[in-house]
This record gives C-alpha cells, sequence and structure tokens, in this order.
C-alpha cells in the first residue's frame, strides 16, 4: 500500500520536487533495505537526476542520488553525487557522511571511510542524537564498514 501511495503522490503533483525528493529517499533509505521487494532503484535514480539538473545547488537532491547510486552499486557515482552534497550544505549532514562511509568502504578506502564515519557520529550526537533515521543509518554503516555502533545509537536501539 505505501508503494503505491508514493506513486499516487507523484501522479498528484509530478513538479513537485520535494514531493519526488521524499519518494526517491524513501526508496534508496527505506525500502532497499527494509522492503527491498518495493525497492525501485531505477524510478529513484530517474527523479533524482531529474531534481539535481533542475536544482544542481540543493544538498538533498544530491544526496538522495548519491543513496540511489550506493543502492545500485554504482559506488563511484555514489562517491561523487555524496561529496557534492557535503560541498553544498553549509555543515556537515550525518545522513550524508553514513552515506559516505558506507561508500568509500565499498571503494576500499576503508581509512577515509572510518574517518567519515568518525564524523557522523559526532555530527550526529551535536544535532539530532536520536533522530530514528540517523541511528538507522548510523547502524548500517556500523554493520557496513564491520566497526562497532556508537554507544549513543546502541542505548537508543535498545528502548
Amino acid at each position: 500500500q505505501v508503494a503505491a501511495d508514493l506513486d499516487k503522490a507523484l501522479k498528484m503533483d509530478p513538479d513537485d520536487e520535494w514531493v519526488a525528493r521524499e519518494v526517491a529517499w524513501i526508496h534508496a533509505a527505506v525500502f532497499a533495505t527494509e522492503c527491498p521487494s518495493l525497492f525501485r532503484p531505477a524510478q529513484a535514480i530517474a527523479l533524482c537526476r531529474r531534481l539535481v539538473k533542475d536544482d544542481p545547488k540543493t544538498a538533498e537532491f544530491h544526496e538522495t542520488l548519491g543513496l540511489a547510486l550506493y543502492r545500485r552499486g554504482d559506488y563511484a557515482g555514489a562517491r561523487a553525487e555524496l561529496e557534492e552534497a557535503l560541498g553544498l550544505y553549509p555543515q556537515p549532514s550525518a545522513s550524508t557522511l553514513f552515506s559516505l562511509a558506507m561508500t568509500k568502504h565499498r571503494l576500499k578506502k576503508t581509512a577515509e571511510a572510518r574517518a567519515d564515519y568518525g564524523q557522523a557520529v559526532a555530527r550526529m550526537r551535536a544535532t539530532y542524537p536520536e533522530d530514528p533515521r540517523l541511528v538507522r543509518a548510523e547502524r548500517e554503516a556500523s554493520a557496513t564498514i564491520q566497526i562497532m555502533p556508537a554507544v549513543s545509537t546502541q542505548k537508543i536501539a535498545n528502548r
């Protein structure tokens, strides 16, 4: 039902870039890991490419495209988009850094991956330490790069 509702939202206002971004984000951040049968990487990537083309200065669009590319296995493309997003944010985004850490791990840049992970955890603690989306991202990143999860997210996950 959720996937049908997302399609409906896109049809209701196909030009609303934030609706498109949220649909792409749900596919890349939630469906890809929680409901793989619902994940449509081609749709997420196409939506994000359109968004980036229409508004190349919006960090969230690059971040979402980077995550969608990561999910598709295009790690070099993901890295480029995630680094572009970081350059556009006024302050580093914890979610972007978690995604970048996973991407760099897949590219065999282990030291860089761990450094980005550490930055992401610090940023998360400084901004939104209990945000469920960041907690999920931190858990996935720690598992991917094979590092112990941050203490703060372990406590939240055990509640």
